[in-house]
């Protein structure tokens, strides 16, 4: 496995303007439908500080979660947490799909609000 100690850790925000997305809210983010994924320019594998789901809907996807290489195709769908290392590996030119991402915080300030 990849040495945890060199994985930086990376908020949404970070993420997102890594990959040349404008987004306002630091606690949530949600894809637009029909937008091509964004090939991430360093490529390199990180630790999100947020909660993700990822519903593929075109094309394709490697990915490496822990280490372990899962190939992303239509109709899969994949979560992550901060207790994960993601990386993008390879991924066809015009894939698409649907994003979700959460921060602890949105979670429990907007879901177990009681």
């Amino acid at each position: 496995m990849t040495n945890e100690k060199a994985i930086p850790v990376e908020s949404i925000n970070t993420m997102l303007t890594k990959l040349g997305y404008e987004w306002n809210s630091t606690d949530y983010y949600i894809s637009s439908p029909n937008e091509y994924l964004r090939k991430d320019p360093v490529g390199l594998p990180f630790r999100p500080d947020f909660y993700g789901l990822f519903l593929c809907v075109k094309g394709w996807m490697d990915i490496k979660i822990n280490d372990k290489l899962i190939h992303v195709e239509p109709y899969c769908i994949f979560a992550l947490s901060p207790d994960n290392i993601f990386q993008r590996s390879e991924e066809c030119p015009d894939g698409m799909g649907l994003v979700l991402f959460l921060t602890k915080h949105f979670l429990l300030k907007n879901v177990f609000n009681f």
